[in-house]
């Protein structure tokens, strides 16, 4: 009962890693709050879109199209690897979305690599 739990949580951690970064760039892109307050809020949270638009404006297009798409990728998996994960307790959709929350918002992904070791050691069903 405390293994399934425990999935659960690492699972919603991962989802919620894409839905926080999906809120994050509304904000960006709408205007709500002011730009350089959301890349300054980014650097500590997740710090791939700070890279992004730190390389872009200094004239390295390339690499900063690489590192939004490596955003937008990670946000993508993080939720679609949860749910996934939420309804089928294997691997995969774990390493997916995992990775994916590695790559938008390290905090939590490195929070549901641990919840989801504590539930693994765990004998009980």
């Amino acid at each position: 009962m405390v293994k399934k739990r425990l999935l659960r949580i690492a699972a919603i951690l991962m989802i919620g890693a894409g839905v926080f970064n999906i809120l994050f760039l509304v904000m960006a892109i709408s205007g709500i709050v002011d730009i350089k307050a959301v890349i300054g809020f980014s650097w500590v949270i997740s710090p791939l879109p700070y890279f992004g638009v730190a390389t872009g404006f200094t004239g390295r297009p390339v690499i900063s199209n690489i590192l939004a798409f490596a955003y937008l990728t990670g946000i993508l998996a993080s939720i679609t690897g949860g749910i996934i994960f939420l309804f089928k307790n294997t691997v995969v959709p774990w390493l997916i979305g995992t990775i994916g929350a590695l790559l938008c918002l390290p905090l939590l992904g490195i929070a549901s690599v641990v919840v989801t070791a504590l539930s693994r050691s765990r004998s009980d069903g």
